[in-house]
């Protein structure tokens, strides 16, 4: 086996000249350099450094982003045996000088963005590194241009001057001094440093022998299908591992090419993807995901006909794929293949968890995904997915060379995964304990655990250090749960972890969940009530886990959970921040606020001073409130408080604002612009929206006068549409006799006169429609509902919505809306069938009541008459498994009659609490009774 890999290069590069091998794109003019160009620019880089100074052994750091001078610089120095330590460019003065007194560098290739921050750093380490900056073509006392190594030892100008902005630069030919001489390499010379934040977040130097580099590209090469032609998108942080393996040293042993982003950012890398032809994406999880999230979003958002097409279309792929080899993806899904600039067709992942999901959409689409599980220590040397023989959900099998075991396996054969072979690391810098701790006879001791089939795939199971022992015993994974629940798609982040109260035993915990919302797609749904959407959304996935495995608490950040650079959890951090894990014990769980630019003058107006008054005073806040504040998460605002805060505010500054501010609106910061903008264009905006601005709940109701909508659905029916409408319901009815047994109790409670709300609990899907078929005709030729929008409009579903009387309105998204529609109905004396619960429950338990029936009620003095359904859960529930036979009741109870007196409109929100209450309580007993009757019918 060769021990230098700089020599396994230098191969490629005789067989390839003039591929190009480094490349980037930018706006000023983009840069290439062929094989010849960059070996002879990194021979001449080294040898500039050891002429001052620099030898084998000697210590060389990175502080950039990857570029192809960034490359060029670290090939030079490999190839004279210097150490080459790359660093993380997030770091902050005080962690880089730490580092580099660590280190003992001599030499800093930067960028002139970090010099200022480098000279800190190396005036409070005591060190004073050369600084060799790579964007820069002139020297300064405090450093020197890479350019002027390259043009040293008799070199010429490596860069000519850019004569316009679309031209190609590249050096000039150079011959190579004969000065420049191949350093002696031997397999345990050092050549690299990597620094990784560990489990702890105190970085840890590992130490890289050429054995480990060598090893872990020679094993690639075997399993991974790579080519001369290959275009390689480099986006992965220098600093990591997984960055020299896939983004530097595989593709150019391959003699293919490799291009890097000029500014990180999705605009910058579709635009490359697209220039440069890319064929090979090597990337952590997190991006494929939010790449598959992106195709998928996009389908979700078609009509039905489509969505179905596509899936066929998909599953069709997946069998075409698996049983002949052929790949049909970039004909089948051409449009995507072509957002990807058309060549894509290896994706490579490494260093955390990759859903096996999305990784089956993507094969299916066409796009081959290679995976591994690598390990700094290793040199990302450990299990990898042959291109032969990919096991989708496995990290694959041990690479070649590479030895696997695993170690103190329990009873369903989970293990600690143990490494040995070349590719193992010396050790740790400076730290022969923690060293000793992982490094044993040989092997190195991952603390990851994992399961292995009989063919040898793989199988990841978690870290054995964030295993959580349950007060039962039971041993849970918390990665295993958060890829569970991160199915919800109203959920961006999840951290799990296992917490105790203060008078819990030892390792005798709970689950509990920190959880970040995913904005963007509560924002594109128009979603704003997050908190209520993801309990449910939490409750539903949780039916579907062991008892064992459902988180029991959790809360909720606002900014992102805290990672490493491969993107995992820091969940030592996470811990810290624990508000309802550790009760009295710990800090808010909601993220720090940032102030961005223009917050100063966007809170100065006279207009935003009264608006941040009037959220102090409905919160009744003690501290101050931030612009990046969210509305619900943060302040308590539910979706029924932001229509009573925007009333206010309208009726305070003479504003109109409208119910989609109310869906839009998530922080503090964003309602502050959007009453600015809205003022800027007062009259434009008064003529969109023509309502008067109301002030309270009273005032909101007493508006509501007839519109289109209304009309349309609830106010005038035809004779057709009464007719239709019953003998629809008729048919439900048998229906539900015959295959439900309904029983229907409690009739005579129904009011004579109407208008009066019909409040039912809400277990299945079916409810709406076994409760509205179970009234009498004169009850049903006035009814209306409510249904939820994308189930009831747009072509045929509009017009069974209209023959049914289902308003189109999502309650959810348009509250303001929803409670004005419901009263133009009540008001034209149509009877309401409304689900306090406003969704579905997840165990067949009432769930917490909204206040929405309560306030109509109160406002228009109508009677509510409480419904019980028992047993719809077990036929038709939305987290079961099908429809099932199972019998159905259905009771109305006697009818809650409004108060005659009037209520102080400070003791308003209380009296709608009041009603609330009465409404559930009442539905409880009504439960009780039936389960009671149903008990009684058993024995």
């Amino acid at each position: 086996m060769p021990t230098d890999i700089i020599a396994e290069i230098e191969r490629a590069a005789k067989v390839y000249p003039e591929h190009i091998a480094l490349e980037m794109f930018r706006d000023e003019g983009d840069i290439q350099y062929t094989y010849r160009q960059t070996l002879d620019l990194a021979r001449r880089l080294g040898q500039s450094l050891r002429n001052r100074g620099i030898n084998k052994g000697d210590r060389v750091a990175f502080w950039a982003r990857l570029s192809p001078k960034w490359v060029i610089a670290y090939l030079g120095a490999l190839g004279i045996g210097a150490v080459v330590v790359p660093l993380d460019v997030e770091y902050g003065v005080e962690e880089f000088s730490s580092i580099l007194s660590q280190i003992e560098c001599k030499t800093v290739f930067s960028v002139e963005e970090k010099l200022p921050l480098l000279k800190q750093a190396a005036e409070r380490a005591g060190s004073a590194p050369a600084m060799v900056m790579l964007d820069s073509d002139r020297n300064d006392n405090g450093f020197f241009s890479v350019e002027n190594l390259f043009q040293e030892n008799g070199g010429s100008n490596s860069a000519p001057a850019i004569t316009s902005p679309k031209a190609i630069t590249s050096p000039k030919a150079i011959t190579s001094p004969e000065a420049i001489t191949p350093a002696e390499i031997g397999p345990e010379d050092v050549a690299m440093i990597f620094f990784t934040s560990g489990a702890t977040g105190k970085p840890k130097g590992v130490i890289i022998p050429h054995r480990s580099v060598v090893n872990s590209v020679s094993g690639l090469l075997q399993w991974m299908r790579g080519a001369a032609e290959d275009k390689t998108l480099a986006v992965i942080p220098s600093h990591h591992v997984f960055a020299s393996l896939a983004n530097i040293l595989f593709p150019l042993v391959k003699g293919g090419g490799i291009t890097y982003l000029s500014a990180p950012g999705g605009a910058e890398l579709m635009r490359t993807m697209e220039k440069a032809g890319i064929t090979t994406f090597p990337a952590v999880p997190q991006v494929f995901h939010l790449l598959h999230k992106k195709i998928f979003d996009k389908v979700k958002s078609k009509p039905l006909a489509v969505r179905i097409i596509f899936r066929t279309l998909l599953g069709f792929s997946h069998l075409l794929r698996r049983t002949t080899g052929l790949n049909p993806g970039p004909v089948l899904f051409s449009k995507v293949h072509r957002r990807y600039g058309g060549r894509l067709r290896l994706l490579v992942s490494a260093a955390s968890y990759f859903d096996p999901k999305i990784i089956r959409d993507l094969y299916c689409l066409g796009f081959t995904v290679q995976q591994g599980y690598a390990l700094t220590e290793t040199f990302g040397g450990g299990a990898f997915t042959p291109f032969e023989d990919n096991v989708i959900g496995s990290v694959g099998k041990p690479l070649p060379g590479v030895e696997l075991k695993l170690v103190d396996k329990d009873e369903s054969g989970v293990g600690e995964i143990a490494i040995s072979g070349p590719s193992l690391m010396a050790g740790y810098l400076n730290d022969p304990e923690a060293t000793s701790e992982v490094l044993r006879d040989g092997w190195f001791y991952t603390g990851d655990l994992a399961s292995q089939d009989e063919a040898g795939n793989v199988y990841i199971r978690g870290r054995r250090k964030e295993m959580i022992v349950l007060s039962s015993g039971n041993k849970v994974y918390p990665e295993e749960i958060e890829r569970h629940y991160l199915q919800i798609p109203h959920i961006k982040e999840m951290c799990v972890m296992g917490v105790s109260d203060d008078d819990g035993y030892a390792r005798s915990e709970r689950l509990h969940a920190v959880i970040v919302p995913d904005f963007d797609y509560l924002k594109r749904r128009r979603i704003v009530n997050s908190t209520q959407i993801i309990r449910e959304g939490v409750e539903q996935y949780s039916a579907w886990l062991p008892k064992y495995k459902r988180i029991l608490s959790y809360e909720f950040r606002t900014g992102p959970l805290p990672r490493t650079a491969s993107k995992k959890i820091q969940r030592f951090l996470v811990s810290k921040q624990l508000a309802n894990g550790q009760p009295g014990k710990s800090e808010s769980a909601l993220s720090a606020y940032h102030y961005v630019e223009g917050d100063d003058l966007l809170q100065a107006s006279e207009d935003s001073r009264k608006v941040l008054d009037v959220i102090r005073r409905e919160t009744r806040l003690d501290r101050e409130v931030h612009l990046g504040m969210n509305l619900e998460l943060d302040l308590g605002f539910d979706s029924l408080q932001r229509i009573e805060l925007l009333a206010q505010i309208e009726r305070l500054l003479n504003v109109c604002l409208g119910d989609e501010v109310s869906s839009q609106t998530f922080t503090v910061r964003d309602l502050l612009k959007t009453i600015a903008q809205r003022l800027r264009h007062g009259d434009a905006v008064a003529e969109k929206y023509a309502f008067q601005a109301p002030g309270a709940w009273k005032e909101i109701i007493a508006s509501a006068n007839a519109d289109d909508l209304a009309e349309r659905y609830v106010t005038e029916p035809t004779a057709f549409n009464r007719a239709t409408h019953f003998l629809s319901l008729m048919l439900a009815l048998l229906l539900a006799k015959i295959f439900f047994r309904l029983k229907v109790r409690g009739l005579e409670h129904l009011p004579q006169e109407r208008p009066f709300l019909i409040c039912p609990n809400h277990q299945s899907y079916m409810d709406g429609a076994l409760v509205a078929a179970a009234l009498p005709y004169r009850v049903i030729r006035h009814l209306f509902t409510l249904g939820f929008t994308p189930f009831f409009s747009g072509g045929f579903k509009d017009v069974i919505a209209r023959l049914l009387r289902i308003v189109p309105i999502d309650a959810d998204t348009n509250v303001w809306r929803a409670m004005r529609t419901s009263a133009i109905g009540l008001k034209a004396r149509q009877n309401l069938i409304i689900f306090p619960e406003g969704s579905l429950s997840c165990d067949g338990e009432l769930q917490v009541f909204k206040k929405g029936a309560a306030i109509l009620a109160h406002e228009l003095r109508v009677p509510i008459v409480p419904v019980a359904i028992h047993g719809s859960f077990n036929a038709w529930s939305k987290v079961g498994h099908g429809i099932r036979l199972s019998p159905i009741s259905v009771t109305f109870g006697p009818p809650l009659e409004p108060e005659e007196h009037e209520t102080p409109h400070e003791k308003q929100d209380m009296e709608y609490t009041r009603i609330t209450r009465r409404i559930r309580d009442s539905i409880s007993r009504l439960l009780d009774d039936a389960r009671g009757a149903e008990n009684n019918n058993l024995g």
